[in-house]
């Protein structure tokens, strides 16, 4: 249940660890010890917790690591591939580390393949990057504007993220009645919005929901949408109040299956539980340290491992005939690119590829980009790897992006030949009249038809260029799309223009030039000076589409 979890986390204002701060409530003291109070509740937590996983699943927690993750994988692939087969696994999170154990494991049934070893280290400190994706969000929220972000109208990025840190510290210091809720008796508290926040860094596409929520507690003071969300699990992926076992409990198993845990030494006490807090929330993060601080660790669970792998995870070169690609998000709340760029050091680059897509979100499935998915396809499907060891991809390369670069190619092409038809038409009517009467002079009479139909051939040329640069095998940007867009509208467009204007002229001058031959010459410059409408379009499209091949994805 959601009481019962609540626990596991810490209640804590913004910034308290700073040597300068100071409230009307008291000192850093007496945050700090409300901090050893919660961690005496936390440690009891969390073992009633693994007690409960411990009667149900008995001694099955110890065979719950990666390593028989990795063996499970690896029977099945032998069994519907034939023996020998390869594998083709695409994990996310921690799980893509088990293609390390399964690389790395010459007898993928012994007992000593696992995961976690020394070399590991860089998951300590897997929260470096979190502020940033806190920051990301009310950048994003200030750029999509007010419609679309409910917190756009505090006017800067700043502006958002004091209101969210003054909104922490109120809940802290004046924990509030909540009313208008599914369930009742709950107590708005800072860690619901620390919750909420720490939950959405995972993935973009809630970050609207989570704007929506905080203006409500922001500006009408009603807390309720925040826990209403956490609650129901929309923004909690463990779904509390609805599952029986929340799956907090499952990952500090595997955690625990994964680590070389002695059980020698004493159980970590609420004094080391709650330093760890205090030093989190001052080096990781002022926010959202405490989520970083496993609660109460593995001495809970008395039963070994059997799944720990203490080797190396450095590979000779060239010890793989297929690189394993990695993939890593540039702002990750839980695994940094750090670690990414760690591994890719570890197998060398004869043995993996690194791409790292410069976007916000755990993994890089939470924010899709064209590019990412045009590689996974090469190298699941193709069996074809990034040429570049370290690849950096643009997440400005939506799935809608070739549609801008269709829509341009329509434009070149349609506005041209409406421009084209009007004015061989308009001008064709004026000859025609002009025929019945002098026919000798139609032949001299229909270069305003030529230089119509002149107009068509500039959208075509625009349209075929354009065209040369869509594929759907390769990455397109959104930079591209805009680009492509322009060209077409510009040479469409100025092309209707000049057909137009060239019907009208041809027209007037092929019906006066019946009557006074003079107007031929000054009907030859008309038509020009009308032509150059649509050339210097072209011109303007070509051009432009020089510098589609800048928005590269990668």
């Amino acid at each position: 249940m959601f009481v019962e979890h609540e626990t596991l986390y810490f209640n804590t204002p913004v910034n308290w660890t700073h040597e300068n701060h100071s409230t009307k409530h008291g000192q850093p003291e007496l945050v700090a010890a409300d901090v050893y109070r919660q961690a005496q509740i936390n440690v009891a937590s969390d073992a009633g917790l693994k007690a409960l996983c411990l009667e149900r699943s008995g001694d099955v927690v110890a065979f719950m690591g990666t390593a028989n993750v990795v063996r499970d994988i690896d029977y099945i692939s032998q069994l519907l591939d034939g023996p020998g087969s390869r594998v083709n696994f695409w994990g996310f999170s921690a799980t893509n580390l088990a293609c390390e154990a399964r690389a790395k494991s010459h007898d993928p049934h012994s007992n000593s393949a696992s995961l976690w070893s020394s070399e590991t280290d860089w998951i300590s400190k897997s929260g470096e990057d979190v502020d940033a994706v806190v920051e990301g969000f009310a950048t994003t929220c200030i750029a999509a504007g007010p419609e679309r972000c409910a917190l756009a109208s505090l006017g800067t990025s700043s502006a958002i993220l004091a209101a969210i840190d003054a909104l922490i510290d109120r809940l802290y210091y004046s924990p509030s009645a909540v009313t208008g809720m599914s369930l009742s008796g709950f107590v708005g508290k800072s860690v619901h919005v620390q919750l909420a926040l720490f939950t959405s860094t995972y993935s973009i596409a809630l970050w609207p929901i989570l704007a929506q929520v905080l203006a409500k507690a922001i500006f009408d003071s009603n807390e309720a949408p925040i826990l209403n969300l956490i609650m129901a699990g929309a923004l909690n992926p463990a779904k509390l109040i609805d599952e029986p076992d929340s799956l907090m409990g499952l990952y500090q198993a595997v955690l625990c299956a994964d680590s070389p845990f002695n059980f020698t030494l004493p159980p970590p006490t609420a004094d080391t539980l709650a330093a760890l807090v205090i030093s989190s929330e001052s080096d990781v993060s002022r926010r959202l340290g405490s989520f970083y601080v496993r609660s109460g660790g593995c001495h809970h669970w008395p039963v070994p491992s059997q799944s720990f792998f203490g080797g190396s995870f450095k590979f000779a070169k060239d010890a793989l005939d297929t690189p394993l690609l990695l993939l890593s998000q540039l702002y990750d709340p839980v695994t940094p690119i750090r670690g990414a760029k760690s591994a890719l050091k570890n197998f060398g680059s004869s043995n993996a590829r690194l791409v790292e897509q410069r976007g916000y979100g755990h993994a890089a499935i939470s924010q899709g980009s064209l590019c990412t998915a045009l590689i996974l396809r090469k190298f699941f499907v193709d069996g074809v790897a990034p040429f570049e060891a370290h690849s950096v991809l643009s997440t400005s390369c939506p799935p809608y992006a070739p549609f801008l670069g269709f829509a341009g190619v329509a434009a070149a092409m349609v506005f041209s030949t409406v421009g084209a038809a009007y004015g061989t038409s308009k001008a064709g009517i004026g000859i025609s009249g002009m025929g019945t009467l002098r026919p000798d002079l139609i032949m001299k009479s229909l270069i305003p038809v030529v230089m119509a139909g002149i107009i068509a051939v500039y959208g075509l040329v625009v349209s075929v260029l354009i065209i040369g640069g869509l594929s759907p095998d390769e990455p397109y940007s959104l930079f591209a799309g805009f680009i492509h867009l322009a060209a077409g509208l510009s040479c469409g467009l100025t092309g209707l223009a000049a057909g137009h204007a060239i019907g009208i002229v041809g027209d007037a001058c092929a019906r006066a030039y019946m009557f006074q031959s003079k107007i031929f010459v000054a009907m030859v410059l008309m038509l020009i000076f009308a032509e150059v409408i649509g050339l210097y379009g072209l011109i303007v499209a070509l051009i432009l589409n020089t510098r589609a091949g800048e928005g590269v994805c990668y």
